[in-house]
């Protein structure tokens, strides 16, 4: 049990020794009073166990149905590895009739690393700082044909798909 659920079951021993009323164990949990007396009858009629969440364990309502993550993991791959994952959104609606969110694509692309994932940067204030070295890069190494990028790192030594750290100095401008 989660310890929200062991606070429901410690005000439903207190209702049903009626040292609380189901109005004040309401306001405590912050439910309403009809909620509460929907917890109280489960939890008289199974005991702790009516407590808990029916929803425990089972699979979401709204996830996407497999066949049609794959088609788009396939197509994704095949076709619109170099998209931006809106516009790849659009293109699977359009041509291929799958209805996915943005997001979803998203999620999909970077989980392929087919899509760079943000590059985690803090600019300074102040712009001398910028020209002074190490700058760290994290660049995503993706499916062949990805970019520029993966050959860089590959010349560099990274073999593997991941994500790679390069450090570029950069030479300082001289003051006038």
């Amino acid at each position: 049990m989660t310890r929200n659920e062991l606070s429901r079951l410690e005000m439903m021993q207190a209702i049903q020794d009626r040292r609380l009323t189901q109005k004040k164990a309401a306001q405590a949990l912050g439910l309403s009073v009809r909620h509460v007396k929907r917890l109280y009858r489960a939890y008289r009629e199974m005991g702790p166990a009516g407590l808990v969440s029916g929803r425990r364990g089972k699979p979401s309502n709204h996830r996407l149905d497999p066949s049609v993550v794959k088609r788009a993991r396939d197509l994704l791959e095949e076709k619109y590895h170099d998209f931006g994952p809106t516009l790849a959104c659009e293109k699977l609606r359009e041509v291929h009739g799958l209805r996915m969110s943005a997001e979803s694509v998203r999620k999909l692309m970077i989980a392929k690393l087919c899509c760079p994932t943000r590059i985690e940067t803090k600019w300074p204030r102040n712009y001398a700082t910028l020209l002074t070295p190490p700058f760290i890069l994290r660049v995503p190494i993706g499916p062949p044909g990805f970019s520029g990028l993966p050959q860089l790192c590959r010349s560099l030594g990274q073999t593997s798909f991941g994500v790679t750290t390069i450090i570029v100095h950069r030479p300082q401008v001289p003051e006038r």
